[in-house]
Order: structure tokens, then sequence, then C-alpha cells
């Protein structure tokens, strides 16, 4: 979460980004597009995690998500992992389609990258259940 530490310059930068992307016309494919690559550089790091799962769950928790993990009730192999609480909510209510693009392809990005897991839903802010990610172990 923030702690008001951030440049000032950020959020700027953020807000024009995304009116440049709604001009172009950019759509949540290319926000994901841009959020796979972004997640699979993250992922690096986490290449000896014990698990996607925690791995994910770790570096959510780093850019500020506050996730929080359940078993998924039809899944012995899944994990429900919500977001208590969204570092780009700002963003998200005006762009949902494409700051929820970028998080989607964050996440996909991530855990493609760590080979072992795959995403079998992904609710985004406008979904019935918001704000949450199930990730299935191989």
């Amino acid at each position: 979460p923030s702690l008001g530490f951030e440049p000032p310059t950020m959020p700027v930068l953020a807000r024009m980004v995304l009116a440049m992307a709604a001009r172009l016309e950019a759509s949540a494919d290319d926000a994901e597009a841009v959020g796979r690559t972004e997640g699979a550089h993250r992922a690096a790091p986490y290449s000896k995690a014990p698990s996607t799962l925690e791995a994910v769950v770790s570096d959510l928790d780093r850019l500020g998500f506050d996730p929080l993990v359940t078993e998924h009730p039809d899944d012995a192999d899944a994990a429900v992992v919500a977001f208590a609480h969204c570092p780009f909510a700002e963003f998200a209510t005006e762009h949902p389609e494409l700051v929820c693009g970028l998080h989607r392809g964050l996440v996909a990005g991530f855990v493609a990258e760590m080979g072992d897991a795959d995403i079998s839903e992904f609710c985004t802010l406008t979904s019935r259940t918001p704000c949450r990610v199930t990730v299935a172990s191989r």
C-alpha cells in the first residue's frame, strides 16, 4: 500500500499513460499482453520458490494487493487468491478494461513463467465476484 512516499509524478504518469492508451483505443488484450511481459520479468527472482502459488502471493503482496488465499471449494489442486486491496484502484475505476487487463496479464505472465501452474479464473473489478484469481497446480 502507498505510504505517501512515492514521487508525486508517478500518479500523473499513470493517468497520462492510461489516457493515451484509451485515446489510441488500446484493448484489454493489449493491456494483458503488456502485463504478461512484466509478469514474466517479475517471476525471475522466484525461480527457486517452493510453489507458484507461494511465489505469486508473495509478489502480489509486495505490490500492495494484500492477497488472501483460500482453498478452492471444488478443486483440491487449486487456490483462490483474493485481492483485499488494489493499489491500482484509483485508475481501475476509470479504466477497468485496461487496468484489470494489465493486472490479469501480470499474474498470467508470472504464473506461466513459473511453469507448474495455470490460472483457471481471473475475476476483474467488473466481475460478479471481483478482484480474485484461481491458481491451479499442474
